[in-house]
């Protein structure tokens, strides 16, 4: 599983949680393409599966940023690369 931007290209990592990535393939994200709030809000429904999902993937996103961050740190410290921290 991988988190795609607009271009459908594969963001490093990250993961969508697998109901959630049903539920935008499903209509959720034709909905929220055409910017219908009423429509979006009538298909999630008064539930709250899709606000844990949005959860679930924020915490693995997070997490992915956080292992992503100490990788470029650990390049940078190694001399792999250069960077400069704290702009």
């Amino acid at each position: 599983m991988g988190l795609e931007d607009v271009g459908g290209r594969r963001a490093h990592g990250a993961a969508w949680p697998r109901d959630l990535r049903s539920d935008l393939r499903d209509g959720a994200g034709a909905c929220a393409r055409a910017g219908d709030g009423v429509a979006i809000a009538g298909y999630l429904g008064d539930g709250d599966t899709f606000d844990r999902a949005m959860a679930r993937f924020a915490e693995a996103y997070a997490d992915q940023n956080e292992k992503d961050y100490a990788a470029l740190k650990t390049a940078v410290d190694v001399g792999r690369i250069s960077a400069e921290f704290g702009l």
